[in-house]
């Protein structure tokens, strides 16, 4: 199971919900010489790493694979994108909170829902990209 995320979207200028269907990573040229090792580069080419990982999947690896895709995680005692805390301390702290000038759709996840789901993947035989729920939970 490779753990992607809602990041490969990023190229994706709408202000409406995008399907899954918007990135197929059997389409992604894959670029090998793309310098991961630079941090840099790395934290500003997020998205593009999750989409050249699912496309080396995607180009055929030889074993069955899943590529779940991951919303904004939130919550925990251990909440290392320190995301929630962010706003939460402009918020107390009365300062400005940055809003893009164009709505974009975001989605969110607690972080035990999605280890929950992630374990529950695991388990499964489906492969492939999976945004399917698990069901009675």
């Amino acid at each position: 199971m490779m753990t992607s995320t809602v990041e490969v979207y990023e190229y994706e200028d709408t202000a409406d919900p995008v399907g899954e269907d918007a990135v197929d990573p059997r389409t992604v040229a894959v670029d090998l010489g793309l310098p991961w090792d630079d941090t840099d580069f790395l934290d500003a080419h997020y998205g593009e790493g999750k989409r050249q990982a699912e496309a080396v999947f995607a180009a055929g690896p030889g074993f069955p694979y899943v590529a779940v895709r991951v919303a904004h995680v939130l919550g925990g005692d251990d909440d290392f994108t320190g995301r929630l805390e962010h706003y939460a301390d402009r918020i107390r702290t009365g300062r400005t909170i940055a809003v893009p000038p164009v709505n974009h759709p975001a989605t969110y996840v607690h972080v035990q829902e999605i280890a929950d789901f992630l374990f529950w993947t695991v388990g499964e035989t489906f492969t492939g990209r999976s945004t399917r729920r698990p069901t009675g939970r």
